[in-house]
């Protein structure tokens, strides 16, 4: 029946695009697509749509049929085989990129447009993925002038916020600091990493920090100002550790499947104390991620650094869930 009602939609929607086609001319359909994978990285998929005004019943509708929802079978997202997948992809509606699509919009990232350099067609990126990348751009984390304080302001949060991601203990902690104020434990928050893909994640880390402040420290040092009584363990080698190299938009190979607008993160990047951590679990400290605790000065800066963000996440938000 699946099998069936299947076919009998796609025969229905290709009568449609075709007469479309004929009333219009060509080309006549945009086009969006996508590619994602889900967290455990064992297979991807691809959706793409065309968007048409069709007329029915004397009146002009905008519509935004699917073309396809499949699983992606190539397992890497270069440009060419995004290439493959939307030329084979068309011809099934009878539909070519060259002739029938009038602008397609993507991502903007690099193997997107690659794919249609092969395609010889024009593409357009995406306007919530455009002010991803204006983000970006205004963070000093893409381009070619970069702000290494930022990065390492924004590092220090992430690896403080891991501890919490990584350690039960810690999150018990954590969640007893909240309690321990009144709060009831169902209504305990954790707290928040940056996002792999989006800025936004970054925002909500800030503003989580902010919110969870004396309950950090708490669980981190054992007081609520942020002061631990016990000493960390002595390390004799400390790890080196620099920067993370922030994206250069524009200038990444065609083919890396990263948007304009993406904020790429490694766990390695926020591991840099790992030394110090195993020492001070070695000699039972019973504050091992003591050192993580911003100090008084980031904690200024991570509220500063929200403010400045909130203004751009809610536009952000307000564009991305209109469009």
């Amino acid at each position: 029946f699946v099998v069936v009602t299947e076919k009998l939609m796609r025969a229905l929607l290709n009568a449609k695009i075709e007469d479309t086609k004929k009333e219009v001319g060509e080309p006549f359909a945009g086009l969006q697509s996508d590619l994602w994978s889900p967290k455990n990285n064992t297979t991807s998929y691809g959706a793409t749509r065309l968007s048409l005004i069709i007329k029915e019943a004397g009146k002009l509708m905008d519509v935004c049929p699917l073309l396809g929802f499949d699983e992606f079978t190539v397992n890497s997202h270069t440009g060419q085989a995004i290439a493959r997948y939307l030329k084979t992809l068309l011809a099934t509606a009878n539909l070519t990129i060259e002739d029938s699509i009038t602008l397609p919009t993507l991502d903007g990232a690099g193997n997107n447009k690659k794919a249609f350099k092969i395609l010889k067609k024009r593409m357009k990126v995406c306007a919530p993925h455009n002010l991803q990348r204006s983000i970006q751009y205004g963070l000093g984390r893409a381009g070619k002038r970069k702000n290494l304080s930022i990065q390492a302001l924004i590092e220090r949060n992430a690896r403080q916020s891991k501890g919490f991601n990584t350690s039960v203990k810690h999150s018990l902690r954590l969640q007893k600091a909240q309690t321990s104020r009144g709060i009831q434990k169902r209504k305990t928050k954790r707290v928040f990493q940056q996002h792999a893909i989006r800025w936004g994640g970054l925002y909500r880390m800030l503003r989580q920090n902010r919110k969870l402040e004396s309950d950090i420290k708490l669980a981190l040092t054992g007081s609520r100002d942020g002061v631990c009584e016990e000493s960390a363990a002595f390390v004799t080698a400390a790890s080196t550790h620099t920067a993370a190299t922030p994206i250069e938009v524009g200038t990444q190979n065609d083919d890396v499947d990263v948007s304009d607008g993406e904020d790429p993160v490694h766990d390695e990047d926020f591991d840099s104390d790992a030394d110090q951590v195993e020492a001070n679990e070695n000699e039972g400290k019973e504050y091992p991620l003591q050192h993580r605790c911003l100090p008084a000065a980031d904690w200024k800066k991570n509220n500063q650094f929200e403010s400045v963000l909130t203004t751009a996440y809610d536009v952000s938000e307000a564009l991305q869930s209109h469009s």
